[in-house]
């Protein structure tokens, strides 16, 4: 997990969203349970969701995987509609997940210890990389709660990030070997490789740092 930057409001979004919250609540007056109200999934709006997806770069907000790779992704509540119907529509408690992450996340959420929210918070504040695994970082009851809600040691993602850091280890043993003019060029191959933008760039950010101060 990485800090994330939202960006701006859809305009869609924030010309409709009083209306749809007002037409969520009728239904929900009249008897519908939030899943049972149409009104409820207007905030699935294609300019709504492609800004969420390029805010954390095509990535699971959570995850880091690149979602496209496997599915078409889906909208994350923050604050669980089915618990906070309040904020179905609010910018600020929307996100672009895998749908393995938010099957794990649900409803779950604990309003005095939330789980780690990556456009609000640092995550390296509440969660420490070793390897291709993910660590609470001491005393941190919040990153705790954020590796178990939405389970970021599952089996294939530390594979995943076990092959990440290998293959940029083999990027970087290459670049040793090399003279200077074309070493210069895999180091920057390198770093282009544990950008943001790329997959489980958190872990390998973290590899890349500990790789330099190793061969120091």
């Amino acid at each position: 997990m990485i800090k994330l930057t939202r960006g701006d409001e859809p305009a869609i979004l924030k010309v409709n969203k009083q209306t749809w919250a007002q037409e969520l609540k009728d239904e929900m007056d009249s008897g519908l349970s939030i899943n049972q109200a149409s009104s409820s999934k207007k905030y699935n709006h294609p300019d709504v969701k492609e800004s969420l997806m390029r805010a954390s770069f095509g990535k699971c907000m959570y995850c880091e995987s690149k979602v496209r790779h496997v599915d078409h992704g889906e909208i994350e509540h923050i604050r669980p509609k089915s618990v906070f119907p309040q904020s179905v529509f609010e910018w600020e408690n929307l996100g672009f997940v895998c749908s393995v992450c938010n099957n794990k996340k649900r409803d779950q959420f604990d309003t005095e210890t939330p789980i780690v929210d990556p456009f609000v918070d640092d995550p390296s504040e509440h969660l420490v990389p070793f390897g291709p695994t993910f660590f609470p970082k001491p005393g941190s009851n919040r990153g705790q709660i954020t590796l178990i809600t939405v389970d970021l040691n599952r089996i294939d993602l530390v594979e995943r990030r076990r092959e990440k850091i290998g293959q940029l280890h083999t990027l970087l043993e290459k670049a040793n070997r090399l003279p200077l003019t074309l070493k210069q060029a895999v180091e920057a191959e390198a770093q282009a490789f544990v950008a943001s933008s790329e997959e489980y760039s958190g872990t390998a950010q973290a590899a890349f740092k500990a790789f330099a101060q190793n061969s120091k």
